[in-house]
C-alpha cells in the first residue's frame, strides 16, 4: 500500500472507532441500556460532524478527501435515518428512560448538546409524559419528596456498575422551574443536582 492509501485506511478507522465502540460495548452490557440511546447518538452525531470539520480543513491537499466528505455526509444521513425512528412508536420509551436516568435527565435534551433533537422543546414534551403517567399511577399515593443520603449513594453505586452511564455523562446545565407552575414528584426529582 501507498503512504495516501495507509492515510486514508488511518482515516477510515478514526472515522469507524466509536461505532465498534458503542457497538461492542452495549453488547457486553449485562443490563438496560436504553436510557443511554440519546447519548450515544449525540456522540456519534458530534463525532461525525467533528471528522467532517477537519477533512474539510484538508480538502484542498488531496483528491481523496472529498471521498471521504461524501462518505460521512452518507453516514450521518443514515444515522440521521436510524435516529428518527427513536421518535416514533416507541419515542416516549426512549425519553422517559433518558429523563428517569440520574446521570442524564434531561441534560441530552438541551439546546448545547447537538442539532440532532427535532425540534425545541422535546424535553419539556417528554418531561410533561413522564409527569402524566406519574400522576396517573400514584395520585393516591403520598410521596416523600426528599432523597435519603444513601439512597443517592446506592443510585451512584449502580452508575459505578455501568460503564456506559460513565461514558455518557451529560452536559450539565442549570434548570428552571418556571416551565411548569406546580411542583410534582417527577419536576422535584429533575431538578435535583445530577449525579
Amino acid at each position: 500500500m501507498s503512504v495516501v492509501e495507509w492515510k486514508q485506511l488511518e482515516y477510515l478507522i478514526d472515522l469507524t472507532k466509536p461505532f465498534s465502540f458503542f457497538t461492542s460495548s452495549i453488547g457486553k452490557t449485562k443490563g438496560p441500556t436504553i436510557q443511554h440511546v440519546y447519548g450515544v447518538y449525540d456522540q456519534l452525531f458530534n463525532h461525525l460532524a467533528h471528522c467532517k470539520k477537519l477533512l474539510l480543513q484538508k480538502k484542498h491537499r488531496h483528491t481523496w478527501i472529498q471521498s471521504m466528505i461524501d462518505a460521512i455526509d452518507a453516514s450521518n444521513a443514515k444515522l440521521y435515518d436510524h435516529f428518527t425512528k427513536t421518535y416514533k412508536d416507541l419515542g416516549s420509551y426512549y425519553g422517559i428512560a433518558t429523563l428517569l436516568a440520574p446521570e442524564h435527565k434531561s441534560d441530552l435534551f438541551s439546546a448545547g448538546s447537538g442539532s440532532w433533537i427535532q425540534g425545541d422543546g422535546v424535553d419539556i414534551m417528554y418531561e410533561l409524559q413522564l409527569d402524566r403517567l406519574f400522576r396517573r399511577q400514584y395520585a393516591d399515593q403520598t410521596m416523600s419528596t426528599s432523597l435519603k443520603p444513601d439512597s443517592y449513594q446506592q443510585v451512584q453505586h449502580a452508575l459505578d456498575q455501568d460503564p456506559l452511564s460513565t461514558l455518557l455523562q451529560s452536559r450539565k446545565r442549570k434548570r428552571t422551574s418556571d416551565k411548569r407552575p406546580d411542583i410534582t414528584e417527577v419536576n422535584y426529582y429533575l431538578e435535583q443536582r445530577k449525579l
